[in-house]
């Protein structure tokens, strides 16, 4: 997987590099990093980061929908409105996370 990711150009160069003609640098690295955060992060944190990172992937998304919708042929505000929200609720998740854990 990670060899194909670096082949198509998301992750450095050095790792599409095949090791005993197997791909695995990217592998370790990847597996190495992964277990790393997953050990020294809290959970919550790991969760709400990639629950931050969707959404502003959603808004960027929906931005350059809105942007090109004149060759498309498609309304700009429908992907406006859908866009607006996404940053603040980024924010809020990591202004919760960062604040810690609430009490029940």
């Amino acid at each position: 997987m990670t060899y194909t990711i670096a082949k198509a150009r998301e992750l450095p160069a050095e790792l599409e590099r095949p090791i005993w003609n197997q791909p695995l640098e990217g592998l370790f690295i990847t597996a190495g990093g992964t277990l790393v955060l997953a050990n020294v992060m809290d959970l919550q944190s790991i969760s709400t980061m990639g629950s931050a990172g969707f959404l502003i992937i959603f808004a960027v998304v929906n931005l350059a929908e809105a942007r090109t919708s004149k060759q498309r042929g498609s309304r700009p505000w429908i992907s406006i409105v859908a866009a607006s929200p996404a940053p603040g609720r980024s924010q809020r998740s990591l202004q919760r996370a960062a604040s810690g854990p609430r009490g029940c």
